[in-house]
């Protein structure tokens, strides 16, 4: 079976696929039964009016503990304070990966980053994944977005479904788009819809993050004695014992620059007699760091600081406003929630996120289950689960590492608590290793093209049976499919989109095919063409050694040794060397599992983890 993972022009959508059939969840319920949190008390007051508009303001890199409305000191967030005042706030609220593309793609699929694939910079949203512009376009709603991030473009499948699609940039540069520039946009967009329609509406607003140039003045008022901005530079000095004067200054200026404009969006709701029955939904794609772990900004790493988010929803009529929810939930949570919220029939979906209405009514739920985080492209591969009060963080490359922490007692991570809490932490490792392992084991050819256009075609024969092949960022005319000995592709890599530019740092355009053979990993025999001849074996490399073939066809013998790839180089994006194209081919063997002993389960037992 050929599934394409990332073929955006599928009629036809899907919700809920996973790489490789059968990429079941086996969660350790059994063994975690009781980590959840406790029940809340219930409340009989009716469910929310369905909303005429949904406004999900998302706003890059924000700390909820940066703002006043979460606790803050200082004041940074006074209009979204206005707005938490009747809506529910979610003092828990995790994303699902600590940087923007994959974390707006969970939001916008209610799929955890390992089943929706777009993980890497050069990833495309799949096309044939029924994101949310998607159900609300075909269930009578106008679909707006306007964004000011390079990562949510176009070029980058996150248009899909969407009527109107605004990217706003200054100086012709994403990255230079400022509140301003989405204000304008805003103001434009509400000036000129015919209000016909009911509407989706999607904002992602850039601020605060870096590089932070807030408007003076604002630094003053959550700052008084600021002095002007520091000399330190994140990408050109290592980190320090403290936080450089003025950064933190310049981050909160930049967090009560974007409260202005979500206050002038509510203002002009108001104006227009839409606020009181829409639905605002405020929140952030990941946090940012300020040396919490010896580290600054977000991404490869998932500490609390970088994960956890701002999650406010305002229903209709202020429905349940001024409720605050401490039990721990995750923006999966969220597409459920307004489709519900809209009235639309979720059944067969396949969200991994839960509708949120009957918590944010206060009325009782017993359900409980973790949450999973993923931060896995260029050389990291990383993961963390929480499950009630405990969250495992478990690195898997460039070095294998194992954290657990109790965050009732202990919310900065700061005391790994895996070596004494050994049966806890074995059955979370478990269920970790659990939700990956279905997803990393099988061979995989990767496909780095360059600055030209590139036609690559290729033949793979197959001693045995292939099984489960899966495509990554496939075109219109490109070809993936079976043949009676294995399968053949034909893949255009075309030349830098500006999308792919990224105005500094140039990612190459990449396909990749995932595949498994019965047996497993079965003898192969490799043909590649580039241009219409025999490709250059220079441009080959097998495993994780690299080591190119001295002829074509290639041949990797069964169990080849040579053919291993670690993890660093399964999902690595090949150097180009020099070279038109980069083709990488080896075989990622199954994840290493934890097996629980008897001990640990009478353990667990003892604890009342194990019923």
């Amino acid at each position: 079976m050929i599934r394409c993972l990332f073929h955006r022009a599928h009629a036809g959508k899907i919700h809920g696929g996973a790489r490789f059939a059968g990429h079941a969840i086996l969660l350790l319920t059994s063994l975690l039964a009781l980590f959840g949190c406790g029940e809340r008390s219930g409340d009989s007051r009716s469910s929310p009016p369905s909303p005429r508009i949904i406004v999900v303001w998302l706003v890059d890199t924000l700390r909820p503990d940066h703002l006043q409305t979460y606790g803050y000191e200082r004041p940074t967030s006074p209009r979204i304070s206005e707005l938490a005042s009747d809506a529910v706030l979610f003092r828990q609220a995790y994303s699902a990966s600590p940087w923007t593309k994959p974390s707006v793609a969970t939001i916008m699929t209610s799929l955890y980053p390992i089943t929706h694939g777009a993980l890497e910079k050069a990833d495309v949203l799949a096309g044939d994944l029924e994101t949310a512009a998607e159900i609300f376009r075909d269930n009578g709603y106008e679909t707006a977005a306007i964004v000011a991030s390079p990562w949510i473009t176009g070029e980058f499948g996150f248009d899909q479904g969407f009527d109107s699609f605004y990217v706003v940039k200054r100086r012709d540069r994403i990255r230079e788009a400022k509140g301003q520039d989405v204000w304008d946009t805003i103001e434009t967009f509400f000036a000129s819809r015919d209000n016909s329609r009911p509407l989706f509406l999607y904002i992602h607003t850039r601020d605060p993050h870096s590089p932070y140039r807030p408007p003076t003045e604002l630094v003053e008022l959550v700052a008084p004695g600021y002095d002007g901005p520091p000399s330190f530079r994140f990408k050109d000095d290592s980190p320090s014992a403290e936080v450089p004067r003025g950064i933190v200054d310049l981050y909160d200026g930049e967090i009560l620059h974007t409260d202005n404009f979500v206050g002038k969006l509510i203002d002009l709701m108001k104006e227009k007699g839409i606020y009181s029955s829409s639905a605002f939904v405020l929140t952030a794609d990941h946090g940012e760091e300020f040396l919490d772990h010896n580290g600054y900004q977000h991404g490869e790493r998932l500490w609390e600081e970088q994960v956890r988010v701002p999650l406010i929803i305002r229903f209709p009529e202020a429905w349940s406003g001024g409720t605050e929810i401490d039990e721990p939930v995750t923006l999966l949570d969220l597409l459920p929630t307004l489709a519900r919220l809209a009235g639309i029939d979720t059944a067969g979906k396949g969200f991994a996120g839960r509708n949120l209405i009957p918590l944010a009514g206060r009325r009782e739920t017993d359900e409980t289950r973790p949450m999973f985080m993923d931060e896995s492209r260029d050389l990291v591969e990383l993961f963390a689960l929480r499950r009630g009060d405990f969250k495992a963080i478990y690195q898997t490359r460039p070095q294998e590492r194992f954290m657990l922490f109790n965050l009732s007692t202990d919310p900065k991570e700061t005391k790994n608590i895996a070596r004494t809490e050994r049966a806890i932490a074995a059955a979370m490792r478990s269920e970790i290793e659990e939700r990956i392992a279905p997803f990393e084991a099988g061979y995989r050819i990767v496909i780095s093209g360059g600055p030209e256009p590139a036609l690559v075609e290729g033949r793979i024969r197959v001693s045995g049976k292939v099984q489960d092949i899966v495509s990554r960022n496939m075109n219109d005319d490109d070809v993936l499919e079976e043949t009676d000995e294995g399968f053949r592709f034909r893949f255009q890599l075309d030349e830098f989109a500006e999308g792919f530019a990224m105005e500094k740092n140039a990612i190459p355009p990449r396909q990749v095919i995932f595949f498994r053979t019965d047996p497993p990993r079965a003898a192969l025999d490799c043909e590649f063409d580039l241009n219409g001849a025999l490709c250059d074996t220079r441009l080959i490399s097998i495993g994780s050694e690299g080591h190119s073939p001295s002829r074509l066809p290639l041949q990797i013998a069964a169990g080849s040794a040579e053919a291993a790839i670690d993890r660093r180089r399964a999902r690595a994006t090949p150097t180009l060397g020099g070279g038109p194209v980069n083709i990488l081919i080896g075989y990622l063997a199954e994840a290493p599992r934890t097996e629980i002993d008897p001990k640990t389960v009478e353990e667990l037992k003892a604890l009342g983890y194990l019923q």
